[in-house]
């Protein structure tokens, strides 16, 4: 019974999800929730060491952060329920501190700027651009044994390629990836593999948009 209020503590149920407080996370001066440098990294990438030269923290020292992890399937607090100490979800993307993260690299930080926002939902939500979707049900179809192969050569193919060709360091080199990325998936089952993949494709894209103009017009 010990172990289960602690769960419904508030404490509790965020070292359940982000480990020990003070070590991984804290909350500031205002209250808010944020994550220490350590919590970032290693909720990020679990396999992280939790490591601290504060004696306070050495029980938790000395091995990952994954295996420490909860492993039980069920948790007191829904993790969008509201954390009473700081009025902000449990789940940390509600957190103040978490909702504009840096950017990931040049690329998203350039887009960032150049659209004026700085998520996707905030970008679709300036341009009144939101669509609610329609439920429906669908479910992709299999392809036979022969079509498996083809498909499977031919993705190989064109992530192979797609990289070398990404990875480029001139224009003659992207050309020639990109050629040969064109020329190897077109040569698979007598060089009927990539249409063959195609058109199961579109196939599949046909039965997709026949359900979905279904459910809009059963509404």
């Amino acid at each position: 019974m010990q172990i289960i209020n602690w769960f419904a503590t508030p404490q509790g149920n965020l070292e359940q999800q982000y480990g020990p407080k003070g070590l991984c996370w804290d909350y500031d001066e205002n209250g808010k929730t944020y994550f220490t440098e350590l919590g970032k990294i290693a909720t990020g990438e679990q396999n992280t060491e939790l490591t601290s030269d504060n004696p306070d923290y050495q029980i938790y020292c000395g091995d990952t952060f994954k295996n420490g992890m909860q492993q039980i399937n069920n948790i007191v607090w829904s993790l969008d329920a509201i954390n009473p100490e700081s009025g902000e979800t449990f789940n940390c993307k509600g957190w103040a501190s978490e909702k504009t993260p840096p950017a990931k690299d040049s690329i998203e930080a350039i887009w960032r700027e150049n659209n004026d926002a700085e998520s996707m939902d905030q970008y679709l939500d300036k341009r009144g651009k939101f669509v609610i979707s329609q439920k429906y049900s669908y479910a992709e179809g299999k392809k036979d044994a022969d079509l498996k192969v083809v498909w499977e050569q031919v993705t190989k193919s064109i992530t192979t390629w797609s990289w070398k060709a990404i990875e480029a360091n001139t224009e003659e080199e992207f050309e020639n990836a990109v050629n040969e990325m064109i020329k190897e998936a077109k040569s698979y089952n007598n060089g009927e593999g990539y249409n063959q993949c195609v058109e199961w494709s579109e196939n599949e894209a046909k039965i997709l948009t026949d359900i979905i103009k279904e459910a809009k017009s059963a509404q």
